[in-house]
């Protein structure tokens, strides 16, 4: 296996066999979870993406976005403000607002109509993170386990899920924290590691790095998700760890987004685009008591 530098955080690179079409789990759509059929095994290879290279000191201005209060935000119960988990700009048109008991709500950038309410395919397993995506999709996040919705399934009113096989991402999963959660990919913050899982052409594959990353980010990590060319992104307060391709090589890169006045967001939703240095389309940010955006469009 081709050695990383030993001052750089190791990021490790392995490609996950494709599941069979019996493998995972069933769900009934009681939220029970049926026995583990067989998990998808990781199969070690030399990563392909060359060293990473890092360069935390150097900082480049990217253009911020201007943001407006959301429409209606002052509807929005204390409730519904508690119950949603994580907001993450999903694809390059769709925003989701996860809610802590499995249902989720696409925001509507582009039209004036609240975000639609999108309902679980199943209850929430108890001890389960369920993150609920369009066209009933989902990922399960639960004790040292990890699974979405099959693109298959063979039995009328049966759940199924694919399960990933876990044991190689390195940390205490009772610390276990989701920051981005799109069809195809997710991201997990450990006590000690950050675990990328991104399925590309049907193929899944696992990147795993430190969380102490390269990039100082005061406070901690507050939001993630992904750029326009396939890369991600970090962020706290203004500063922003990018991780992208540069020719061969995997780049850590710093760079500045200034979001005037909200600043202290807890939650942002937006999809990066290196080559303009801005974010592309709309943007949701959640700040004390307030949803931000680009288009305004109404939240409730």
């Amino acid at each position: 296996m081709t050695s990383l530098r030993k001052s750089l955080p190791c990021i490790i690179l392995l490609s996950l066999a494709g599941a069979c079409a019996e493998s995972g789990q069933t769900i009934n759509r009681r939220g029970e979870v049926g026995a583990s059929i067989s998990s998808i095994t990781p199969a070690p290879k030399p990563p392909s993406d060359g060293d990473i290279q890092n360069d935390p000191t150097k900082s480049t201005d990217y253009a911020g976005p201007t943001l407006v209060e959301a429409k209606n935000n002052a509807a929005l119960t204390p409730e519904f403000r508690a119950n949603i988990a994580l907001v993450n700009k999903v694809s390059a048109t769709q925003i989701v607002l996860f809610g802590k008991n499995g249902r989720s709500w696409l925001y509507n950038p582009a039209e004036e109509t609240p975000p639609m309410a999108m309902e679980p395919a199943i209850v929430k397993p108890e001890g389960f993170g369920l993150f609920t995506l369009p066209d009933s999709k989902f990922w399960l996040v639960g004790p040292q386990t990890l699974g979405r919705r099959k693109a298959v399934e063979s039995t009328v009113g049966v759940v199924s899920v694919e399960n990933f096989n876990t044991s190689t991402i390195k940390g205490d999963w009772a610390k276990v924290r989701v920051l981005f959660v799109a069809l195809d990919s997710i991201i997990l913050q450990l006590d000690t590691s950050i675990a990328i899982l991104a399925i590309r052409n049907g193929t899944p594959s696992l990147s795993q790095f430190s969380s102490t990353l390269p990039v100082a980010l005061e406070g901690g990590i507050v939001a993630a998700g992904e750029t326009e060319s396939g890369g991600y992104w970090f962020a706290s307060k203004e500063t922003v760890a990018l991780l992208e391709m540069t020719g061969l090589n995997l780049a850590w890169s710093r760079i500045k987004i200034p979001f005037t006045g909200r600043e202290d967001y807890s939650q942002a939703a937006m999809r990066l685009d290196s080559s303009k240095k801005q974010a592309t389309g709309d943007v949701l940010l959640f700040q004390a008591d307030k949803y931000w955006s680009v288009t305004g469009s109404a939240i409730q």
